[in-house]
């Protein structure tokens, strides 16, 4: 029996003392190793200049023309840090264009707008003059007239954009020259807005004849990619189980959260009618197939008791039930317009939606996906949180994994991403689609029960309701993605504060640990089951006395930092002359994002660090380049891996590192909007145990903001101030059970002034401060 009595509790910093101004980094005069110098310099800049040449009569073969050359530009390895893009971008820089590197293609190559004669000779006598512009040619290994990424396998229905020209009359140009040309060529197309910013088109029936005729167009050279068009669809398989099951029905005198079911439909049955909100289909009735969706809404409703276990102990949910997906195969684009459209009529009363459909041939590796893109856009823009499933791989083999990589949408910033595991031994399910994610970000980040399978898809698959009502059993992570999204929904119920994705999805992750009987090492599991599975409601909100679990919300205006330099450490947690205790702490900021830049399509970071420091340092602010009046001394990061003894942290032997431990390296480079991170105190070295934990040492809290290149220009240019919303959760514990570690830690913030409370939550029974823990 949980002893878990305990609000988690919400604290703020304090303006006047924690937020503090950056000061900026002075210049480092020694340039990086891999600079070129001398007669390298000489050959590499020749060798960009002789590729420009291929390209110099361009403007004369174009005539008057509203559009530019593009070239592409293949960096360095090593200079693709926001420190070398400025330099790179200044090469291609002029008087009248400050901004010339439009995005990144597929490849990583940045493509680069040149708008007229002089400023391709521009460009070529900066090349001449290799020597005051080192930096840049250093990062660059080719130049080339820019071409489309092209996949085409046969006749088939295909995907096109075009070049994002970050202009919308130059955009608007391009589109109605692609257009002209289709039409003139007589090619059947759609055209179709994912978001705003991203226009699809759909090219019908597209030959390698056709693509030939594209190829001597003079569009062809503005065509991001040609790719084929994804289509959505679902299967469930089922064999019947004989369990009885209660019908339950809502209480009238209770209030229920709504939870959108994008999905095939949920039939009538017995257990699931009354608690049908609405509804919303643009097909006829004989046009759907409602098996998956039912099988959907009945874990969302029910499964906890399909399964007999409290997996996630919510009172009961509604239901929206979407139809977005017909019993046929359905191409992209209309399945998002379906989607578009029920979230759009709907968003104001629905704030958690279960999207379990996925793409077939769309496999994502590189670039995120235009569907990530899109509903990441509408998550954004409506304010709500999607669970996606990571996506099944349907041939699959036990003992392959090299072709399981996340379906198109599960690599979305924004969504709550599930994938699955086998109820019967917390292993990775044989079918489960994993990642990581383009640009190394972490997805899934979660996984839950889906069933497990080898030769019969059935034989260990999980509890779901049938059309009819029957209790039958299938595999999936279909299956697996609505039992978060009930947890996230069940959470919501329970809180009586405005709806906050922020913060649902951070409680949800900073719950997840990883199984016991997970056969994957710690290498291996980040990948494979993002940050593990979650706890249920109630162990979400509620502390022991002997832990806290804080909440920081707030954001960061891009020239401020937070530094909280007194964090109230508790002092219970010291033993020996040391701190002792274990901490977890999980950030998850709203990105800035913009997928015209490829990879970089994630253009903000929020970097986060926890430690301990000997002094607090007055500092002489009459100095102009000097903003803040205290800085710590000799201070140690306990977020970072190397300061760890090896043998301590071994999974055999430590439970804490077993169910918790995570080796995902974070910097202020790595733009991963969901940063996770557990320490054990008593792991650390011995060394830095003496040095940064004794009883003396001050404790720090410290966050950050940092963009990229090119949402620096775009704000300057917009004349927009950056700033970064984000939730950062920090439980801290003492593993022996035996220090009120809760009662202090409220204390401690009250007598340093934070403001705090407990999270508000509903039907609440407060519980006195002073709860005794040794009566649990």
């Amino acid at each position: 029996m949980s002893n878990k009595k305990l609000p988690i509790k919400v604290f703020a910093k304090r303006d006047d003392i924690d937020l503090l101004q950056n000061e900026g980094k002075p210049p480092n005069e020694k340039p990086p190793t891999w600079f070129l110098f001398g007669d390298e310099l000489r050959h590499r800049a020749g060798k960009l200049s002789k590729s420009l040449e291929e390209v110099s009569g361009y403007f004369k073969d174009q005539g008057d023309s509203d559009l530019s050359l593009l070239i592409s530009a293949e960096l360095y390895e090593k200079a693709f840090s926001k420190t070398h893009r400025g330099d790179i971008v200044n090469l291609f820089s002029t008087k009248s264009t400050d901004t010339p590197v439009l995005g990144l293609d597929p490849n990583n190559n940045l493509i680069v707008e040149i708008k007229s004669q002089l400023e391709l000779d521009l460009l070529q006598s900066k090349l001449e003059d290799y020597e005051n512009n080192t930096s840049s040619i250093s990062c660059l290994e080719e130049l080339d007239k820019y071409s489309p990424f092209i996949i085409f396998d046969k006749e088939s229905d295909y995907k096109v954009k075009l070049v994002d020209f970050q202009d919308n009359k130059k955009n608007n140009v391009a589109q109605e020259l692609f257009e002209e040309t289709l039409q003139t060529m007589e090619f059947q197309y759609i055209k179709s807005n994912y978001t705003d910013k991203l226009v699809i088109y759909c090219l019908k029936n597209m030959t390698e004849e056709m693509l030939n005729l594209l190829r001597e167009s003079r569009i062809f050279s503005y065509i991001y990619s040609i790719e084929p068009m994804p289509t959505y669809d679902f299967m469930i398989d089922s064999v019947s189980e004989e369990i009885t099951l209660s019908a339950k029905s809502p209480d009238p005198s209770e209030t229920y959260e709504i939870v959108g079911i994008l999905d095939s439909g949920i039939a009538s049955n017995k257990y699931l009618d009354s608690w049908i909100d609405s509804t919303q289909s643009p097909y006829l009735e004989e046009e759907l197939d409602k098996s998956h969706g039912t099988a959907i809404a009945s874990i969302v409703l029910y499964g906890d008791e399909l399964e007999k276990k409290d997996l996630v102990k919510h009172k009961g949910l509604k239901l929206f039930d979407a139809s977005v997906i017909p019993a046929k195969d359905q191409n992209e684009i209309d399945t998002l317009q379906n989607i578009k459209e029920a979230i759009q009529k709907n968003h104001e009363d629905i704030k958690i939606w279960n999207l379990s459909v996925s793409g077939k041939k769309s496999k994502i590796r590189s670039n995120f996906s235009d569907f990530a893109v899109a509903i990441d856009r509408l998550q954004n823009e409506y304010d709500i949180l999607i669970c996606k499933s990571s996506g099944n791989e349907i041939n699959y083999n036990s003992q392959i994994y090299y072709d399981r990589y996340l379906s198109g949408g599960a690599d979305s910033v924004n969504s709550l991403v599930v994938g699955s595991i086998a109820h019967h031994n917390n292993n990775i399910s044989p079918f489960s689609r994993f990642g990581p994610a383009p640009s190394g970000i972490v997805k899934p980040d979660l996984v839950h029960y889906g069933g497990h399978a080898i030769e019969d898809k059935n034989s260990n698959g999980v509890r779901i309701l049938s059309e009819d009502g029957a209790v039958t059993k299938s595999i999936g992570t279909s299956l697996s993605t609505p039992r978060v999204t009930s947890l996230a929904a069940g959470i919501q119920q329970r809180l009586e504060e405005p709806f906050d994705p922020l913060l649902i999805k951070a409680l949800v992750i900073h719950s997840a640990s990883y199984p016991d009987g997970l056969n994957l090492s710690i290498d291996e599991r980040i990948n494979q089951v993002g940050f593990g599975i979650p706890k249920n409601v109630e162990d979400i909100l509620y502390n022991s006395p002997s832990e806290v679990t804080l909440i920081l919300r707030d954001k960061i205006a891009r020239g401020g930092y937070i530094d909280i330099m007194d964090f109230p450490m508790p002092n219970c947690l010291i033993k020996n002359g040391v701190y002792t205790g274990q901490i977890i702490i999980t950030l998850v900021y709203k990105p800035i994002l913009d997928h015209t830049q490829g990879s970089e399509y994630i253009q903000s970071n929020v970097e986060v660090k926890f430690g301990t420091f000997k002094n607090k340092k007055e500092r002489d602010t009459t100095n102009p380049r000097i903003k803040n009046p205290f800085a710590r001394e000799e201070s140690q990061n306990l977020l970072v891996s190397h300061i760890y003894s090896k043998p301590k942290r071994n999974p055999a032997i430590n439970e804490f590192i077993r169910k918790e431990g995570i080796n995902k390296l974070y910097n202020e480079n790595s733009y991963y909007s969901v940063k996770k991170y557990s320490i054990d105190l008593s792991c650390l070295t011995p060394k830095k145990m003496e040095n940064h934990i004794g009883e003396d040492v001050n404790w720090y809290l410290f966050l950050n903001g940092f963009y990229r290149n090119h949402i620096l220009k775009k704000a300057s240019n917009d004349l927009v101030n950056l700033d970064q919303e984000f939730c950062l959760i920090i439980t801290i514990r003492d593993p022996s059970q035996k220090s009120n570690v809760y009662e202090e830690m409220t204390e401690k913030l009250d007598s340093k002034n934070f403001w705090n409370s407990n999270i508000k939550l509903a039907n609440e029974v407060e519980i006195p401060l002073s709860y005794n823990i040794q009566e649990n």
